[in-house]
């Protein structure tokens, strides 16, 4: 299943997407640029944080440029495929851009879609956010909240929680407890939670990774029922694996 259809994307209506969260971030924002593209659509990806270059074979071009709009203007012109830019690059990763120049950038009409990475999560599946955390820009459309259903089952540690203290605060946790769908359930639920900072109006979507397996299945099941016991943020639910291209669960309801 194409993870456009997964989350409603209209290929024919350009977005604005921030993706934040732990689990996938820079896996699925690759799958949905490829779809995109596919599409016939023009692609900006990009970050507010930082990201790993994206190979060569799946973008078209790399735009770098210091974090000015006219610059940028300079750089960029109407353009097919997969466009990838930031601020600069260290070599092995991409420096963002401000959230104001993306949303800057969006004016342009440059591209149809502009996918943003706004949060980092140090490789750990699931994560609280810190106080400047996540950096989303304010013309967000939609909002992709990442977790990987790996965490489950494993202790609030770094490894596996980034941000475990704020974690624990959030879910009522303590370090080296086991994490649990119902710890995961409040973290999406929490104002201060996974889609912290959301603008207002914006589309947020849940997105759980990983689900490979009865164990993982489960837990992103009892997962959905603790949401759909009062209190969900979210327009949509899903459960899939982009490691193995297929959908477990799908879910939308009206906000």
């Amino acid at each position: 299943m194409l993870i456009t259809e997964l989350l409603d994307i209209d290929a024919n209506k350009g977005e604005l997407i921030s993706i934040v969260g732990g689990g996938g971030k820079t896996s699925i924002m690759m799958r949905l640029a490829k779809e995109l593209k596919a599409a016939g659509k023009r692609v900006l990806i990009t970050t507010t944080t930082a990201i790993y270059m994206p190979g060569e074979r799946s973008i078209d071009r790399l735009l770098l440029g210091k974090n000015s709009f006219k610059e940028f203007i300079f750089l960029s012109s109407p353009t097919d495929g997969i466009t990838a830019a930031a601020k600069f690059s260290d070599g092995v990763k991409l420096k963002g851009f401000d959230p104001d120049l993306v949303d800057s950038i969006r004016d342009l009409g440059i591209f149809d879609f502009i996918i943003v990475e706004a949060d980092g999560s140090r490789g750990a599946p699931i994560k609280a956010p810190a106080e400047n955390e996540p950096v989303i820009p304010r013309n967000t459309d939609r909002i992709i909240g990442m977790i990987g259903l790996d965490c489950v089952g494993e202790k609030v540690y770094s490894k596996y929680v980034h941000r475990s203290e704020q974690f624990c605060k959030i879910t009522g946790c303590s370090a080296g407890d086991y994490v649990s769908p119902r710890m995961v359930s409040r973290l999406i639920k929490a104002d201060n939670g996974l889609f912290k900072g959301a603008p207002e109006g914006s589309k947020r979507y849940v997105f759980l990774n990983k689900a490979e397996g009865e164990k993982k299945r489960c837990a992103a099941l009892e997962t959905l029922d603790l949401l759909l016991g009062g209190g969900h943020p979210a327009d949509g639910f899903c459960a899939a694996s982009l490691y193995l291209k297929n959908a477990f669960i799908k879910w939308s309801w009206e906000r």
